[in-house]
């Protein structure tokens, strides 16, 4: 398809939001072709509940604040429920067999005109999809899910700001060296890491090969990461 763009370079991967433990049902999944020529938004889609909600938008990386989703991995229902939430989705489709090297990428974008709900779509600004999405990929092999989520996940608020005290969170090596418990990015409930990260603005995790992880939020809610070193559990 000439009408999405596509890259050369890197290679598709697995899909991110593929679950190994859940058998695959490719009954809604659907090619790029269709999100360009035929997808329509559905009016009459049950909202979600928030429990629903949050587990939905939690496995979606984001890029600037709009969710990325695979055409492999995640069906019709899914991205049509990301576009009742969000007002704008990138989709990210795997090679085609004539083209085997080429990643595709395509937005759709809720506007309206005279009155009337459109949906438009385009591809500016896909090559900086491209490298997000490979850098999230890279991080995601080298920490695990529950890190790149927190990482590449849904954005998070801007923060409270003290009139008086303004916004403080701990230097890297005061998070280091402080007694907060360090979680396992593997074994933790992503939900539980997330909250924490909310509430408290910072939280340190090490991933299977014990390397140590600070995350923390600026005040404008971005998610900043620092290697802390190797985690040394104590005995």
């Amino acid at each position: 398809m000439d009408s999405a763009a596509s890259s050369s370079s890197g290679s598709h991967g697995p899909a991110f939001n593929a679950d190994p433990t859940v058998p695959r049902d490719d009954s809604g999944i659907k090619d790029l072709d269709y999100y360009y020529s035929s997808f329509v938004t559905n009016p009459e889609l049950p909202t979600l509940t928030n429990d629903k909600l949050e587990k939905h938008l939690n496995t979606l990386i984001h890029y600037k604040g709009t969710p990325v989703l695979f055409t492999d991995a995640d069906d019709e229902t899914k991205v049509q429920h990301t576009l009742k939430r969000y007002p704008k989705v990138w989709l990210v489709a795997p090679p085609t067999p004539e083209q085997p090297r080429k990643v595709r990428h395509l937005y759709l974008e809720k506007g309206m005109d005279s009155g009337i709900d459109t949906l438009n779509r385009g591809t500016s600004g896909w090559i900086e999809v491209r490298n997000y999405v490979e850098a999230a990929r890279k991080f995601k092999s080298e920490h695990g899910d529950n890190a790149l989520y927190l990482r590449y996940g849904r954005p998070f608020a801007e923060r409270k700001v003290s009139k008086f005290f303004g916004y403080n969170v701990p230097q890297w090596n005061a998070l280091k060296r402080s007694s907060t418990p360090a979680y396992d990015l593997e074994k933790a409930r992503f939900p539980h890491l997330r909250n924490t990260l909310d509430q408290y603005n910072y939280l340190k995790g090490y991933d299977s090969k014990n390397r140590l992880l600070g995350f923390k939020l600026d005040k404008n809610g971005n998610v900043l990461l620092e290697y802390l070193g190797q985690y040394h559990p104590r005995v």
